[in-house]
C-alpha cells in the first residue's frame, strides 16, 4: 500500500518537457468539443452533427484528467476530481438522451463554479475533510501521504 501511495502521491509533482504545451493543447480542443456539442445541442441540430465534438470533449477532458493523475494524484480525492466524474456522467446521459439540453448547461456551469472557486474548496479533500494540496511542495504531499496511509492501515 505504501508503494502505492508513493507513486500515486510523489514528494514533488512530476514534471516532463512538454508538459504546459500538452495542457495547453488538450484544454484548447476540450474547448472545441464543448462549444461544438453543446451548440449542436442547444439549437437541437441532428445527433450525428455534434456527436464528434462530443467525443472530443470527453477524451480530451480524460487525457487532461490523466495528465493530472500522472503528475499528482491528489485531485482523485478532492472536490475538483469529484466533479470531473459527476461531468463525465453526465455526459454520458447526453450520448442516450440528447434532448435534456439543461444538461450541457448544468456541466458548464460545474465546470466554470468549480474551476474558479477558492482554493478552499477546489482542493477540499472529500477523504480528509479539509484542503490537502501540494501548493506548498513536500510538506503538504508527504503529511498527505502518512494520513492516507494510516487511514489504509485502520
Amino acid at each position: 500500500m505504501k508503494h502505492l501511495i508513493d507513486t500515486l502521491l510523489p514528494p514533488r509533482p512530476r514534471n516532463f518537457k512538454g508538459k504546459r504545451w500538452l495542457q495547453i493543447s488538450l484544454r484548447s480542443l476540450h474547448l472545441v468539443g464543448v462549444a461544438g456539442f453543446s451548440g449542436g445541442i442547444l439549437f437541437g441540430v441532428d445527433k450525428s452533427s455534434w456527436i464528434g465534438f462530443l467525443h472530443l470533449c470527453i477524451s480530451t477532458g480524460i487525457a487532461y484528467f490523466l495528465l493530472d493523475i500522472y503528475c499528482n494524484a491528489m485531485n482523485l480525492i478532492q472536490l475538483r476530481g469529484a466533479v470531473i466524474f459527476i461531468k463525465l456522467a453526465l455526459l454520458g446521459t447526453l450520448y442516450y438522451h440528447p434532448e435534456q439540453a439543461n444538461i450541457v448547461l448544468v456541466v458548464i456551469l460545474l465546470a466554470s463554479l468549480i474551476s474558479h472557486a477558492p482554493g478552499d474548496v477546489r482542493y477540499f479533500s472529500l477523504l480528509h475533510g479539509k484542503r490537502m494540496d501540494v501548493r506548498s511542495g513536500a510538506a503538504v504531499c508527504g503529511s498527505a501521504a502518512k494520513q492516507l496511509s494510516r487511514d489504509a492501515k485502520r
